[in-house]
């Protein structure tokens, strides 16, 4: 198992890691990938999320030059991902 998935199961309850991990799950095509590099917002090299999503706390950069991050709302975490900007 890679180390993003490992890191991901340990932050998931059991209902949650049912679906996120389901074979069709977009989180699960990368999978594989080698985790670069893992920054929380409370990290002094903290960049924040490059993309869209708001309130993203935790970022994954991988070898594959996608970055997931996590969110963490009152309607619970996403896992939004997107290629890693030139400039990131």
């Amino acid at each position: 198992m890679s180390d993003l998935i490992h890191l991901l199961r340990w932050y998931l309850r059991h209902e949650i890691e049912m679906y996120l991990f389901h074979e069709d799950s977009p989180v699960m095509r990368h999978m594989d990938a080698k985790v670069v590099k893992h920054t929380f917002a409370i990290d002094p090299d903290w960049k924040p999320w490059p993309g869209l999503r708001k309130n993203v706390v935790e970022i994954w950069e991988l070898e594959t030059g996608k970055l997931i991050g996590r969110t963490d709302t009152d309607a619970g975490w996403t896992f939004p991902i997107i290629n890693k900007p030139k400039d990131w």
